[in-house]
């Protein structure tokens, strides 16, 4: 623990992370006071989201890479990292080689109840095993009442500045309901800012699918962990209609939302079956671009308009009244509000599917950088989302 306190002591570019173990535990406000207390910059990670409250002013964003420009910038530059809880996956914005490796003059301390997770996925000089919570509480008392005032406050700025541009241009981009050079169908940006605006307070959200948890991730603002489901561990893809089946069971009383793509909403489709059996009142809203979206980028890179990406147009809407669920189609941004509203009313499973056009996300280039071990984007898609009016 004393070398903990050291460190976070010595620290000029410090970042603090907060995975799902955090939420697990019970230390959302053990983690928010060490942020507090330390004035340090933070992130959650996918599983960790609402941990942080979207109002803290250290608080680089939610679900790590998804993010934005900020979680790569903090992730390369940062000479201390203290991620409690944390798995280091896929959307986590350390040590991802080879196009983001862990610098050199980078130290990870690492704090998980499980030992076996300690250095397996990322380089720790330090690790401690226990609790989050217990853990917590003793490094703040451990850390006392003294400030930590060595940071390199310049340094922090210029991150918090790029996070800021990030949080405009997502804002910038769902300004217009279409897509330039679509096919007259909405933005998909667009369509997750609106439902964004209308989700009741209490609400629980899944965020299943590819290119559309990309977009809801980024409007969808989360106070509390219990709120947000995402599993970025594993193949999540289909996740969201069982997961919002079990949030409803569990809470009877909350509105459930799973927000998903055609491609993910087609993997487990029967689970209305299931919803319609137990008479579950969960609001499915389906993005439908007929796309792999999050691949589509992929076919650019190798040159191959055809990679396998295109799916049919599915017409889910009829497909769920199949399965005894309510559903309706919605073509424009005016329609999505009622939609809701007829569907949290409607007593049973509801199906909204919306015609959407793939929208590009700033952080598309993401993928191909880990996954194709560093191809890169044409510079034209880089910029970012030019093609959005």
């Amino acid at each position: 623990m004393q070398e903990v306190v050291a460190a976070l002591r010595q620290a000029r570019r410090p970042l603090l992370i907060a995975g799902g173990g955090v939420a697990r535990s019970g230390a959302v406000a053990e983690f928010r006071a060490l942020v507090d207390h330390c004035d340090m910059l933070a992130m959650a990670t996918a599983n960790g989201r609402g941990v942080l409250h979207p109002d803290c002013p250290n608080n680089l964003g939610s679900a790590g890479l998804v993010s934005g420009q900020a979680a790569i910038d903090v992730g390369q530059q940062a000479d201390l990292v203290l991620a409690v809880g944390c798995k280091f996956s896929t959307f986590t914005p350390i040590h991802k080689p080879p196009h983001y490796p862990k610098p050199d003059t980078q130290k990870i301390i690492q704090i998980d109840i499980d030992a076996a997770s300690i250095g397996r996925a990322a380089p720790v000089e330090t690790g401690l095993v226990g609790d989050a919570r217990a853990t917590l509480a003793a490094l703040l008392e451990e850390l006392g009442s003294e400030p930590l005032d060595q940071q390199d406050s310049a340094w922090k700025q210029a991150i918090l500045k790029t996070r800021d541009e990030n949080r405009t241009l997502y804002r910038e981009s769902a300004k217009s309901s279409k897509v330039v050079g679509g096919s007259g169908l909405l933005n998909e940006s667009a369509v997750a800012a609106t439902i964004a605006d209308l989700l009741p307070e209490d609400a629980i959200v899944v965020h299943d699918g590819g290119q559309t948890m990309m977009w809801t991730i980024s409007h969808i603002q989360v106070t509390s962990p219990e709120s947000s489901l995402f599993v970025p561990g594993m193949g999540h893809l289909g996740f969201g209609l069982p997961y919002a089946n079990a949030a409803k069971l569990a809470h009877p009383e909350r509105p459930v939302f799973c927000l998903t793509g055609d491609g993910a909403m087609g993997m487990t489709i029967q689970e209305l079956e299931t919803a319609s059996r137990y008479g579950l009142n969960v609001i499915v809203v389906v993005f439908n671009d007929s796309y792999w979206g999050m691949y589509k980028p992929f076919g650019e890179i190798l040159e191959n308009p055809e990679f396998g990406t295109r799916l049919s147009t599915v017409d889910f809407a009829t497909v769920a009244r199949g399965f005894g669920c309510y559903a309706e189609d919605v073509m424009d941004l005016e329609g999505i509000a009622p939609a809701i509203e007829r569907a949290l009313a409607c007593g049973r499973p509801a199906v909204l599917n919306i015609g959407v056009d793939f929208t590009p996300h700033p952080m598309d280039f993401l993928w191909p950088n880990i996954i194709l071990d560093g191809f890169q984007f044409p510079e034209q898609r880089k910029a970012g989302l030019k093609a959005v009016a």
